[in-house]
């Protein structure tokens, strides 16, 4: 998707191929679920996929996923919804959940499953009750892909490198 002007360079490289064709194939899932539920999405309004990976231990604190301002954001975009999805399982008592401290729920991983989110209300404005965090899984590796989904699209020709390097 974000690549088709690269196709030639890509050619020497098979491996990058068959990633781009996962993260693209996912994200034009991702695209297409919240357009079957009536938000008219393509998968230009997806940023670039970030992989995560928390070994035992390691955890990443309660945050939000929406900008504060233009300057946290890629392009000057607002991060309307999150959709996590997981890539392992981890025992219901074995940590690992994604907490939201201000709702009181907690959702453990399980692989093929997704949890998604609003980071902003019905006006756009960033939601504080969105406050989650990944809390650290005691014994097993936890593996989740981040799908943040924009209010506008991304226009490739801007650039994206602040989204690649964050």
């Amino acid at each position: 998707l974000l690549y088709r002007r690269r196709a030639a360079e890509l050619e020497r490289h098979p491996e990058l191929r068959e990633e781009l064709a996962l993260t693209a194939n996912l994200s034009a899932r991702v695209a297409s679920l919240f357009s079957a539920t009536g938000l008219p999405l393509t998968a230009d309004s997806i940023e670039p996929l970030q992989l995560v990976k928390y070994e035992p231990g390691e955890h990443f604190g309660a945050h939000h996923d929406y900008h504060q301002t233009g300057e946290s954001s890629v392009q000057g975009e607002q991060r309307m919804f999150t959709v996590l999805l997981f890539g392992s399982t981890l025992p219901f008592d074995g940590g690992g959940e994604t907490h939201f401290p201000l709702l009181g729920v907690s959702v453990w991983p399980r692989v093929g499953d997704a949890l998604a989110w609003m980071n902003v209300d019905d006006e756009g404005a960033p939601n504080p009750r969105s406050l989650h965090e990944g809390r650290p899984p005691l014994e097993h590796t936890k593996v989740a892909v981040n799908v943040w989904i924009a209010d506008v699209p991304f226009d490739v020709d801007r650039g994206l490198k602040k989204a690649v390097l964050t």
